[in-house]
């Protein structure tokens, strides 16, 4: 481990332009080292005080005691030498002992124990001791425990070529990966939501980090403040909760040296018998309800399983949510615009392939785990992937199978989360959805009547709020695929009162701005069931949909109304009426300069394949500006959005269709205080 320190470290001096003084300066002929000018002179004792200084930054308070006398930097890497890359016998003994010995635990991931069982090969070669590939690879075999007997076997036997330990590495990462995580299985027909846990919260005290260029301030509180760990929970079935600590530079004794990765410590917080919980379990806190209703249960296990990720109360996540389009309209699983009934009757078409189709995936599970980078930063990544082809095997990819993915690394750079999504659509699961969310932090749970935990500790409102994100779409998902820039989400009644639960009179409204400039408008003169019936412009002038030669037609991909509303304005088309547990409202909107005013896309094209961007858009102006639905006479809502996402909607496509993206630096802005004519932002 010493000898990766100590490659580190003479990068950072070759960094800093400071390697010159770890090589002598070249003899003359009678062994005197040349002579220097009172100027290079000064600049040579410069370079070298800098450099002890570098190296002296990076160690330990126990390795310092080691060098106390020391007063150059090539002195102190001599005399560190000396102690931890002693060629003595006893020490190569240990240490070949130590390798000689090494064993696989069945409770680590073989990612782990491979990085270490190299860390020890590293350190033997840097004493001089070579150990042949062929070795390293029966090593690595040998130290495999009972439960790899059938790999062992495979690879050992009916060889005609000799083993090499690339081999080796590879058969156990795709066993890992074969491996994966829980499957899960569920036969709830309601869509599967990924909770993200971030150390990104929403609002901060008065004079930090403010962004000079906007003069807002960006917010990262959360609970441990100095941890940089991350909560992930797939609600309601797993969680990945962990809690990430390193110091601020290396250590070692005299014993090992320890590595910034090494000292680096990630705690998981959730057991895998937390996640196996099931219907009709005991939960093992007393203060949460068992009950075989799965409905019920789900709701409780989310609330458990975020009780052990840590306080505060209630604790805080982003969300990423996957859902399945397939409907089976021989069921009455779904409610109509939130009333049960007996029977289906529409003429809607939906994706089913039969009986079944409405199941929940496989979801494989790639526990958070710490990583050293080129750089030698230390990270934490991990992640969740699947399919819902239940038949289907991933080992050696996706195949003609449908395929989801969601994986997190930090942003070493900024300090935020990356987070990279992948979504394939297959034959028998064309319609897919896959969203990174920031919802509220209490209350109602997007478009779900139950209290849930989101990232948005306070909800933003119209029009008093931005939204910052950075959007890079590397594969768009084919021309039906819905991709989102941002998707905003609220939920009141038609008379303007706030949602309270009641599914018959609760309305979820969500507006989409759509960028994938495949999507065109359907909302044209000449079909006005799609536009709505005004469209407000940024002076505040109201433009009714017949006014063809001033309504933005092209503004607009959508709008639909919800199945509860009793008066209507004719020509009108009612929202699916299936896909929520209450009725719901759209407002799809498409790049046009009528939304670029407030920092949206004003062409098609705009932020698309290959033109990555950070956006920052004034989300609450825009969502004022647009038509929803109200009973006449009644008071206007207040327009409190506790859902904030990105990402795409692949609609019933073929087989095959992919889209990627990440997202990164998502920050949802609101004001410190507003003023008449001015907004503070934090």
């Amino acid at each position: 481990m010493y000898g990766l320190w100590k490659m580190k470290m003479k990068a950072v001096l070759v960094q800093q332009g400071l390697a010159a003084v770890l090589t002598p300066a070249d003899s003359d002929e009678k062994g005197k080292a040349p002579a220097l000018d009172e100027k290079a002179r000064a600049k040579l004792e410069e370079m070298q005080l800098k450099a002890h200084s570098a190296v002296i930054l990076c160690l330990g308070d126990k390795v310092l005691h080691e060098v106390q006398g020391e007063t150059t930097a090539p002195g102190i890497l001599k005399r560190l030498d000396d102690v931890y890359m002693a060629k003595s016998l006893a020490n190569r003994l240990y240490m070949k002992r130590r390798l000689y010995s090494y064993s696989f635990s069945e409770e680590k991931s073989i990612v782990e124990q491979l990085e270490d069982f190299c860390k020890t090969v590293d350190d033997l070669e840097a004493i001089d001791v070579k150990i042949s590939d062929e070795d390293k690879a029966i090593l690595v075999l040998n130290a495999l425990s009972c439960s790899y007997d059938q790999l062992r076997d495979a690879i050992l036997h009916g060889r005609d070529k000799p083993i090499i330990y690339n081999e080796v590495h590879s058969a156990l990462m795709a066993k890992e990966l074969q491996k994966g995580g829980s499957r899960v299985f569920d036969s709830q027909p309601e869509s599967l939501n990924i909770k993200k846990f971030s150390k990104k919260g929403f609002k901060k005290k008065a004079g930090e980090n403010k962004n000079e260029s906007s003069g807002m301030k960006e917010t990262r509180s959360c609970p441990g403040a100095r941890s940089q760990g991350i909560c992930v929970s797939v609600s309601i079935r797993m969680a990945d909760c962990a809690d990430l600590q390193c110091p601020k530079i290396a250590d070692f004794s005299s014993s090992s040296f320890v590595d910034e990765e090494s000292k680096c410590e990630l705690h998981h917080k959730v057991k895998d018998s937390d996640n196996k919980l099931k219907a009709g379990d005991r939960f093992p806190i007393r203060d949460f309800k068992s009950t075989s209703d799965p409905d019920a249960y789900a709701v409780e296990k989310e609330l458990y399983l975020g009780s052990l990720c840590g306080s505060p109360d209630p604790w805080y996540f982003w969300m990423i949510m996957l859902k399945n389009g397939n409907f089976d309209k021989n069921t009455t699983l779904c409610p109509e615009n939130g009333k049960k009934v007996a029977k289906i009757v529409t003429d809607r078409s939906f994706p089913c392939f039969g009986e079944g189709c409405m199941n929940q995936p496989l979801m494989f599970h790639n526990k958070s785990r710490l990583v050293l980078l080129q750089d030698g930063n230390v990270s934490v990544v991990g992640g969740y992937y699947g399919t819902y082809d239940l038949d289907a095997d991933l080992s050696g990819g996706a195949g003609s199978n449908s395929f989801f993915s969601a994986s997190w690394q930090k942003n070493l750079s900024t300090g935020s989360w990356i987070v990279s999504h992948k979504l394939t659509a297959s034959s028998k699961y064309p319609w897919l959805m896959l969203y990174l969310r920031a919802d509220a932090a209490k209350g109602f749970n997007g478009g779900y009547h139950y209290d849930g935990r989101g990232i948005m500790k306070t909800v933003p409102e119209s029009p008093n709020f931005k939204v910052r994100v950075t959007l890079d779409v590397k594969k768009g998902g084919g021309p039906n695929s819905q991709f989102y820039l941002l998707d905003i989400g609220s939920c009141w009644k038609n008379n303007g009162d706030p949602c309270d639960g009641d599914v018959l009179t609760d309305v979820t409204r969500y507006s989409e701005m759509i960028i994938n400039p495949a999507t065109t408008s359907l909302c044209r003169p000449d079909n006005l069931v799609s536009c709505p019936p005004y469209h407000t412009s940024s002076t505040g002038e109201m433009i009714h949909r017949n006014d063809t030669s001033l309504f933005p037609y092209s503004a607009y991909h959508l709008y639909c109304a919800p199945g509860n509303a009793r008066y209507l304005e004719k020509p009108y088309d009612i929202c699916d009426p299936y896909s929520n547990p209450q009725a719901q409202e759209l407002v799809q909107i498409l790049p046009h300069p009528e939304w670029a005013v407030h920092g949206y896309p004003e062409r098609k094209g705009d932020g698309w394949i290959g033109d990555q961007r950070t956006w920052e858009l004034d989300t609450g102006a825009l969502s004022s500006r647009l038509y929803f639905y109200q009973d006449p006479g009644t008071k206007p809502a207040k327009r409190v959005w506790i859902s904030i996402n990105v990402g795409t909607e692949i609609y019933v496509s073929p087989a095959g269709v992919t889209s990627e993206w990440t997202v990164s630096d998502f920050d949802v802005l609101v004001p410190n205080k507003v003023e008449e004519g001015r907004r503070e932002y934090m």
